[in-house]
Parts: structure tokens; sequence; C-alpha cells
């Protein structure tokens, strides 16, 4: 086996599935899911233009949740009202309940932290055939700063974990009962922000990324990652 190694310059073309809606530039897409059909959910926050990221403009969108459906190739928005700054995102287990961060609690121009802002985790009722969200419910409030990535993992005996990347850690909320959802327990890091966490396959140990370092917690009980 011989030849040289080609660089990702040689070998990758890239090109954007998607990046505008009616014309209409996307803001700063951030978070996004696929879902079993190999569709995909994904928010479009203003936070590029808000921390001027080069060739970012002003906000030509609302804040918005979209559905981008991959063999049509159509882009339909969920929610602009519901969310005003829609970050991470997921789906639980059966697919049926979407669950985004809201972390309006950072943002303006330049940007800013306003404790007074929501700072929330909403769930909302998910129907992958009509397209649509309903019967949004607050599960959760992060202590300090604003949540951003979300995962859901389910444990045995059914119960449903959504685990909310945020300052000081990762809130662990129990959602089982499908109303409001209970704070069960956190992965502390100290002072530091955690923006997004991974599982590491069928493990229960998990990364999380945050501004100082990775970490690797571990999930006992765990029963598999959806």
């Amino acid at each position: 086996m011989t030849g040289r190694t080609s660089s990702a310059e040689e070998t990758v073309v890239c090109s954007a599935v998607v990046n505008n809606y009616r014309l209409a530039h996307l803001n700063s897409p951030n978070d996004l899911i696929f879902t079993s059909q190999g569709n995909i959910l994904f928010t479009d926050p203003t936070y590029g233009w808000a921390q001027s990221w080069p060739g970012v403009g002003a906000p030509e969108l609302p804040t918005t949740v979209y559905f981008f459906h991959t063999k049509s190739r159509t882009l339909f928005p969920l929610s602009n009202n519901d969310v005003l700054q829609p970050n991470g995102l997921a789906l639980s287990a059966d697919e049926k309940t979407l669950y985004v961060a809201d972390s309006n609690s950072t943002s303006g121009k330049p940007i800013g932290v306003w404790e007074d802002s929501v700072r929330n985790v909403y769930a909302f009722d998910f129907d992958e055939k009509t397209r649509r969200l309903g019967d949004r419910r607050l599960v959760h409030v992060v202590e300090r700063g604003w949540p951003d990535g979300l995962k859901v993992t389910k444990m045995k005996y059914g119960r449903e974990l959504v685990l909310v990347a945020s300052m000081g850690g990762v809130d662990v909320v129990d959602t089982t009962e499908g109303g409001a959802g209970v704070l069960v327990g956190k992965f502390n890091v100290g002072d530091d922000i955690v923006f997004n966490l991974e599982p590491v396959g069928e493990t229960g140990i998990w990364l999380l990324t945050g501004m100082k370092g990775v970490y690797k917690v571990r999930i006992t009980g765990q029963q598999s990652m959806v």
C-alpha cells in the first residue's frame, strides 16, 4: 500500500445544506440534531451578530427553531415567539418531546448577561409528520448564567433525564412525569462554564466541554443515550 496522503483541502468539498429562509439569511445556526428519519432540527439565535463574528450581518429573521426536511430540502420554522433565544435542543427517546434551551439571559449587542431575563429549558410536544410544536412547558430554570447544550439519556426503570449544560456544571433534570422537571443532581465544575456534553458510547461516561477544560463524569444506571 503506497502513495501519499491527501490533505483535507484536496479531497473534501463542502457546501451549505441550507443558509436562508425565503432568501433572508439565517442569523447564526447554533445547535442541531437529527431525527430517526434523517431530518434536521436546529436553532438560529443571534449570537454571531451579537459577538461580531466576521461576515455575520444584522439579523434578518426572528430567532427560530427550524425543521429541515433533508429529502425535499425544505425548511420549516417551528417556533419564533415561544423561545426568545433558542440555543441547545434535544429529543426524547420516543421523539414526541422536543427540549429547547432559551438563553435570552445572555443576549444583546454588545453581548451581556441579564439575570432578570429567561434562562429556561422548555419542553414541547413534537410531531414530525405535521412539523408542529405544541403545549410548551417550562421544565427547568438554571441557577445562574444561561442554559446551553442539552442531551437526553434514559435510565433504568423508565426514567428520562435531561442534561443541561450551564454555568458551574451540568444540571440533571428528571422529566419522567411529563410535567415540570425535577432537579435531581448536578455535575459541578466550579467556576467554569459547560457549553456542551457528549456520551462515550453506552459506557455511562460523559465528556463535558468547558471554557477552561474538558471534564469526564460517569452516570451509573444509564440504560441508553438518545
